[in-house]
């Protein structure tokens, strides 16, 4: 799960709990399929990143498109070397 989303729940959340009931419902519905999901938290982009790359290589064979799209999710920002 990307920070991000999880920033942009809460505040929305801090919003909306002031100007519309509605809102706080969808956001508080949004939150529930995350926790049902198990993605309530931010996933580290690098083990996921890993956990990816160490399937792709472990099969029988590898594409070069599958290798760039991995070049291209591993230098879009926010991985460290490992």
């Amino acid at each position: 799960m990307n920070q991000d989303w999880l920033d942009f729940l809460q505040a929305a959340a801090r919003c909306t709990e002031q100007e519309n009931a509605a809102l706080v419902k969808q956001v508080d519905a949004a939150y529930g399929v995350l926790r049902a999901l198990g993605l309530e938290e931010a996933s580290d982009v690098s083990e996921v990143i890993g956990k990816v790359a160490t399937a792709v290589f472990a099969e029988k064979t590898i594409y070069i498109k599958t290798c760039v799209q991995l070049g291209r999710c591993r230098s879009s920002g926010g991985i460290r070397e490992q």
